[in-house]
């Protein structure tokens, strides 16, 4: 029994000798034979690696790497399938390395590029992968509108003899800026680049329309600029003096109302001079219902639509059912364009078949 123990002994030392003596034999350095007994080096990596979209192109930049012995640059896209070298002309860190990539993009895509430096000997970098990033084409640009006039409310003002100003529907945010055709009064077209909410046309040619296109940046770091594919026409812009924002306007009202009986016959004359309030209906018309001398009489109503060519039509009744209309004999009641004034003449009948014709001028206070 000693004798087989002893024995064993002696196998497993020598055994143990033997593994120690083979370890002993090999080199710190054997593993070179499985990298062909090279060393692995990697050249430097970049900075800053970023994307930015454009139409049906991307553009790919960084800041280089400090490693001067970079000779080149390799980006894989289209899950490596595409691919792009370009060479290495600094090292400088501040430098800013770009290119734009076109080819095999589909709008539908959402890109990430891969991108590697390699230096003479063929060492290459760790891979660098972009975020994703989505492109814009065709389909994102039939998707855009024209700026559009307002239209629960005022959409233009005229201002003097020539000036018109148009008032927009609020954009979002990616219309950076609209471009407004219009006609001038010596009948050349001219254009207008607008980025708020109104945009004032001088020199402007009323009765024609005015056109307008809108210009969008899909996102803050894209590289193009989309616009609507045409532009659109505006509403026939003719002279209307109540075309702005506001709701309502004070005048003052000096002039002569003059009396008149039922058979026609005159019953003397009133001066008149009265505050008037307006309020605005639409872009053509007002409404008071401050008449000649009879003042916030909640019976009362008087219309004013006015016409392309400055005119103005009076409508509306005297309380309730008799009838405010046009003067019969001095001529339709219009706007001086140099002042703003309202020129009216019109008439208005009583109940007992009297009547009234008024002529007065309209100053807002």
């Amino acid at each position: 029994m000693n004798t087989i123990t002893t024995l064993l002994r002696i196998i497993a030392g020598t055994a143990f000798s033997g593994i120690l003596l083979l370890s002993c034999s090999r080199k710190i350095d054997d593993y070179k034979k499985f990298q062909d007994n090279k060393e692995v080096v990697y050249s430097g990596t970049v900075a800053n690696l970023t994307t930015r979209p454009g139409n049906l192109r991307i553009k790919v930049s960084w800041n280089p790497s400090p490693d001067p012995s970079i000779t080149g640059y390799i980006l894989y896209w289209n899950n490596g399938r595409d691919s792009l070298v370009l060479p290495a002309t600094t090292n400088k860190t501040s430098d800013t390395v770009s290119t734009v990539i076109s080819t095999h993009l589909q709008e539908s895509d959402v890109q990430s590029f891969l991108l590697y430096t390699y230096d003479a000997a063929g060492n290459r970098s760790v891979g660098q992968r972009t975020q994703l990033t989505r492109m814009y084409g065709p389909i994102y640009e039939s998707s855009l509108y024209n700026k559009q006039l307002l239209t629960n409310t005022t959409p233009f003002r005229i201002f003097g003899n020539d000036s018109v100003r148009l008032y927009f529907t609020k954009s979002d945010s990616t219309n950076i800026y609209s471009k407004v055709y219009y006609y001038k009064q010596d009948n050349t077209l001219d254009s207008i680049t607008v980025s708020k909410d109104s945009v004032t046309l001088e020199n402007y040619k009323l009765g024609t329309k005015a056109a307008i296109q809108s210009y969008f940046l899909p996102g803050l770091t894209a590289i193009d600029t989309f616009r609507t594919r045409k532009p659109d026409s505006t509403i026939l812009i003719q002279f209307t003096p109540y075309t702005d924002t506001a709701l309502a306007y004070s005048y003052r009202a000096t002039g002569t109302r003059y009396n008149y009986n039922s058979d026609g016959s005159a019953a003397g004359t009133t001066a008149i001079d009265i505050d008037k309030q307006i309020e605005k209906t639409d872009y053509i018309s007002v409404r008071t219902d401050d008449v000649a001398n009879l003042a916030n009489n909640g019976d009362t109503r008087m219309i004013l639509t006015f016409a392309a060519d400055g005119t103005i039509d009076v409508s509306g009744y005297i309380g309730v059912t008799n009838p405010i209309e046009n003067h019969p004999t001095a001529g339709r009641s219009y706007i001086d364009r140099a002042t703003g004034d309202l020129v009216m003449r019109y008439k208005y009948t009583n109940s007992d078949g009297s009547f009234r014709l008024i002529e007065e001028v309209w100053k807002r206070k």
